[in-house]
């Protein structure tokens, strides 16, 4: 008896979204990517620690619904006028920041603000003092892995629930500390600092900002060469300059 009602204390803190077809953990705010992987690694971290018969249930139960590729979950569609939808019930609500020169500029970073203002629209963020270039947001995202945030902007009614302010940085840090972690900042307090060509050549200027996914895959091999025929270009040019430089 006891055993079904904890089970049934557990199961309620999942909710299988149908029309978007992800599933809700309540408990930490946040939707859990699909993949029998992926939940039992999630549900086994802290603060959950679930294992045993529980997380087997669990996962068979997951099994049962039919869930969306992360990458193609579609934000909620602005209301009337243009006006940012209401929050999504269970949802974690964030505090964030908004460019007011473009939709795509939403972060919850001050680096990352001052980073898209200077590279998307050449704007210092001093100017904000004058002419506002950014505003406070109230932000979420079905996601936390950092190659699946999707952030967007939203509206609270009255009534939004909200989850304790405790319970909800406990449930998602986790993932947001692997995130912050994988975004390359800067350079200041790096060994690399002091290696010349990287400030020379300009190359610490264009990681600043890029998280290590987007770094490896600037430099990762093409598994058909064939089908990139500029790459064999570049090689003559670069096998031309060396030639010349060396002869």
């Amino acid at each position: 008896m006891a055993d079904d009602i904890e089970w049934r204390a557990v199961q309620q803190t999942f909710v299988y979204k149908p029309e978007l077809q992800v599933l809700l953990y309540t408990a930490c705010g946040l939707c859990l990517r699909p993949g029998p992987q992926s939940w039992t690694r999630h549900l086994r971290q802290p603060p959950h620690g679930l294992g045993g018969a529980p997380l087997k249930r669990l996962v068979e139960l997951f099994q049962t619904y039919r869930l969306q590729d992360p990458s193609v979950v579609a934000a909620p569609s602005p209301r009337s006028g243009g006006a940012p939808p209401f929050a999504v019930p269970g949802l974690r609500l964030l505090d964030g920041f908004e460019c007011l020169a473009c939709p795509a500029g939403l972060t919850r970073n001050p680096q990352a603000r001052d980073l898209h203002l200077s590279r998307a629209h050449q704007q210092k963020p001093a100017q904000h003092k004058k002419t506002p270039l950014w505003r406070a947001c109230k932000l979420q995202t079905y996601f936390a892995e950092n190659r699946l945030i999707r952030y967007f902007v939203v509206a609270l009614k009255s009534d939004h629930p909200r989850l304790a302010e405790d319970e909800a940085n406990q449930g998602i840090s986790y993932e947001e500390e692997k995130a912050a972690t994988n975004i390359v900042y800067g350079f200041g307090s790096h060994r690399s600092a002091v290696i010349l060509w990287l400030q020379r050549t300009g190359i610490k200027d264009c990681l600043k900002g890029l998280d290590k996914e987007q770094i490896q895959a600037s430099f990762s091999l093409f598994k058909d060469a064939d089908s990139k025929p500029e790459l064999f270009l570049i090689l003559e040019v670069m096998d031309k300059i060396f030639s010349e430089a060396h002869s």
